[in-house]
């Protein structure tokens, strides 16, 4: 039984990492293992949890599962709780692109941030309000008023053959497919660069897009009453390239 006191369920401090399978291939095993590890000690929470026990609990809570799947792992009572879900996200969402809507809730400067726990109630509070307005999710600025995150994934904006996406300094929890995107772009020469953007300058761009763990990369074809072009470009293609190596179900494949 969970202890009601235990300061992760009291607080909302539970650490959790969600990862993706297909085929019965988990992306990036070692990168969820570090950012955990990393949550734990922020946090202050001793463990025994090696990279071994890791690797063998989750493949062994996917086997005989070929279709995509999410998975959830939850850090609570000294040992791993594993769930598994169907992805949200689907191959409609990749051929439409996502529509978000800009939360009046501005992201405080917290070391809360930067790691991953059950504190996400900001998160699903304005991406539930986003939806019932007819948005996908919704964006968030910082409390500088810099664009920072949406509810569940990074973001990226395309001008030119550039790609900008908003720095660690505005809020953002640094995910693993932001990490993993760009040294795949900059291994293929496409400049990024990481600043501050404010919503002013969101007309300036010509594509935006969203990632994250479960969909990978997904584009956003409007922000608040900014709307983004789809037509295919150099960089894109570079992005695709992406996409069919690590998540090729949600294009079709």
């Amino acid at each position: 039984m969970i202890d009601l006191f235990d300061r992760g369920v009291a607080f909302g401090l539970t650490p959790f990492e969600t990862l993706f399978a297909y085929k019965g291939e988990v992306l990036f095993l070692d990168e969820h293992y570090k950012r955990l590890k990393r949550s734990l000690k922020i946090l202050g929470i001793d463990n025994n949890l090696t990279f071994e026990k890791f690797k063998e609990d989750v493949l062994n809570s996917i086997k005989g599962i070929n279709n995509p799947v999410a998975i959830k792992i939850i850090y609570i009572d000294d040992k791993l709780n594993i769930k598994l879900r169907t992805p949200s996200y689907t191959k409609e969402h990749y051929d439409r692109g996502l529509k978000l809507a800009i939360s009046r809730e501005r992201r405080p400067k917290s070391i809360l941030n930067y790691i991953k726990t059950f504190n996400y109630g900001q998160n699903y509070i304005e991406d539930l309000r986003a939806k019932n307005k007819g948005y996908d999710s919704c964006i968030f600025l910082d409390h500088r008023g810099f664009i920072s995150e949406a509810a569940y994934g990074n973001l990226f904006f395309i001008k030119d053959r550039v790609i900008y996406t908003p720095s660690i300094t505005c809020s953002i929890l640094p995910g693993i497919i932001r990490k993993k995107l760009i040294e795949h772009l900059k291994s293929k020469g496409v400049e990024v660069v990481k600043t501050n953007i404010t919503l002013d300058e969101l007309e300036n761009f010509d594509s935006a897009f969203f990632t994250n763990s479960v969909a990978g990369v997904l584009p956003v074809s409007k922000i608040g009453n900014t709307s983004f072009s789809k037509s295919a470009t150099q960089v894109k293609c570079e992005i695709i390239k992406f996409m069919e190596r690590y998540f090729s179900c949600w294009l079709g494949h």
